[in-house]
């Protein structure tokens, strides 16, 4: 037997005294475990915790072959579960500009981004902001001229921060057979100048078309999606996630390959939930076909394909969340309530063909219509005899009608505080420019709070790389701003998404039969400041009983 010792920076190796009969695979003592005041220690078998106890009670299953772990006082939580992270997408990115400037006021650092780049090659970007492009005023810019001029031998794309739009030059749009006289597609917008012609900006769907152009064109990009799952989880070990749900995968792209992939060279080191992307301008039953052949139910395994991601709209900052009342302010006149990647009676119908496969889904939806129209979609299949997991991510402006519905319909509330603590005020104020102060008065924003209050199972993720990836950060957040205790808060971040995707049986606390997910941090969340939770380190994460990451 070998008891490990967590130092400040490493762990070291030293003599114990053997105890017979066979041992456990390993013992965590001297620890803080979670939800278990006067337990000090956990032991774990074949990845699965079989014992909470005091480290007396503990020693009986200590064997030879066994390895201790001493804590040292640490705590020992249920590995982290992120209920809305992109870990397996940016691979094919390889232009970053800055997001604190606009095209204009970096265009020497953009032309960088063709080097050793093919002539008539794409170029694929990431980063800026919508206002930050196009300006203010009555006369908008026109990414389309900069981006020609910095760009002439290249079709290049570039995603907005928020990934709801895309600043494109000619060549690109000539790539994708896109002129100023193609009509909008179903959740998207081709934005043009004020004399009819386009901008350079392609909104929600209409820049998601072109994306899966210039992605699938890559040679190489079965390789850049596994690169891009590896580091992505990397970024999760650190963190002490060791359950995700995924963001957001493009398959025909050939996201779901990719992860596959690093799951049959078994270099998966969290549990996956992956979620196929519902396109909305692509044959139903192609996608049904192809979602039959993709499910995967077994969550013994680490790698779940049983809900999909859906978008009902888009976001308010490009006037494509859809509302109840009109824009005060909009890029688009022709569309005063917004936009649907998908209506309410087409999500309803899909989300009744996706039932009878067992899919449930995680949808996207910010305005206060749109999660509206979701949870009317939900009431559908819910009078069908549905009790698969269904979850609303962002909630950003929500009707206070709509409040209870969430739990009447069992529908998950998914929400990210991001990276500063509001209050309902402050959240409503930013969204004034676009409903006007009247109808912000009357919203819930973001509103964890409430939602608990209600009865809802609300979880908190990062959307990561919009915010930080780091569970901790909304933990603090939200404990700051004062939605959530800290034992809920952190609830929000275990055992609440475990139960949105259906793997409460498995994960998500330290249980007796529970699988051996586990998180070890360097201070006591519930002693310490809510300031100081954002910079606690992580220690140690373990997944199924396998150390998956430790401070060196």
């Amino acid at each position: 037997m070998a008891i490990l010792f967590f130092g400040s920076c490493k762990k070291q190796e030293v003599n114990a005294q053997q105890n017979t009969g066979t041992g456990a695979d390993l013992v965590f003592i001297n620890g803080n475990i979670y939800t278990h005041s006067t337990a000090e220690a956990v032991v774990v078998r074949n990845g699965k915790i079989e014992f909470i106890g005091t480290n007396a009670d503990a020693q009986k299953y200590i064997g030879s072959n066994t390895q201790t772990i001493d804590l040292q006082g640490r705590s020992l939580l249920p590995g982290f579960i992120d209920n809305h992270v992109h870990a397996g997408e940016g691979g094919e990115v390889s232009c970053l500009p800055s997001d604190a400037l606009n095209i204009e006021q970096q265009k020497s650092t953009l032309k960088k981004c063709a080097e050793g780049v093919a002539e008539g090659q794409w170029v694929i970007g990431y980063g800026m902001f919508l206002d930050q492009v196009l300006g203010t005023g009555t006369t908008l810019n026109k990414p389309i001229k900069s981006l020609d001029e910095i760009f002439p031998k290249h079709p290049v794309i570039i995603m907005e921060q928020t990934s709801h739009s895309m600043f494109v030059n000619t060549l690109a749009l000539n790539k994708a057979g896109i002129d100023k006289n193609t009509p909008d597609p179903q959740g998207g917008k081709l934005m043009k100048d004020e004399n009819g012609e386009l901008n350079g900006v392609l909104i929600d769907n209409a820049g998601d078309l072109v994306m899966e152009i210039a992605v699938n064109s890559l040679t190489n990009k079965a390789s850049i999606f596994v690169e891009g799952v590896k580091f992505g989880l990397q970024e999760l070990k650190k963190n002490g996630i060791t359950t995700i749900g995924d963001g957001r995968t493009y398959w025909r792209r050939g996201m779901l390959d990719a992860w596959k992939t690093v799951a049959n060279d078994g270099l998966l080191t969290a549990r996956v939930s992956i979620r196929p992307w519902i396109y909305p301008t692509v044959d139903k039953t192609q996608q049904l076909t192809f979602l039959k052949g993709a499910f995967q139910n077994d969550i013994n395994q680490l790698l779940i394909v049983n809900q999909v991601k859906m978008y009902i709209d888009g976001v308010p900052e490009n006037g494509t969340a859809r509302l109840i009342q009109p824009y005060a302010q909009t890029y688009f006149q022709d569309s005063p309530y917004g936009i649907n990647y998908i209506s309410q009676t087409n999500m309803a119908s899909w989300l009744s063909d996706l039932y009878n496969i067992g899919y449930g889904a995680h949808v996207h939806a910010l305005g206060d219509k749109g999660i509206r129209e979701v949870l009317d979609a939900v009431q559908v299949v819910r009078n069908q005899g549905s009790q698969l997991k269904y979850h609303i991510t962002h909630v950003a402006m929500l009707d206070k009608v709509d409040l209870p519905r969430f739990a009447q319909l069992s529908v998950d509330a998914d929400i990210q505080v991001g990276n500063t603590p509001l209050t309902q005020q402050e959240r409503a104020n930013d969204f004034v420019p676009f409903i006007g102060a009247t109808r912000a008065s009357e919203l819930l924003y973001s509103p964890v709070k409430a939602l608990k209050a209600s009865g809802a199972n609300v979880t908190l993720s990062s959307d990561w790389t919009v915010y930080p990836l780091s569970p901790l950060n909304g933990i603090s957040v939200s404990v700051q701003e004062g939605s959530l205790t800290i034992q809920e808060a952190i609830d929000a971040y275990t055992i609440n998404p475990a139960k949105a995707l259906g793997l409460d049986s498995i994960t998500g606390s330290i249980t007796v039969g529970k699988s051996a997910d586990f998180v070890v941090l360097e201070k006591d969340l519930t002693k310490i400041s809510a300031s100081e939770i954002k910079t606690t380190r992580v220690m140690m994460t373990m997944l199924q009983g396998k150390i998956v990451y430790e401070v060196q």
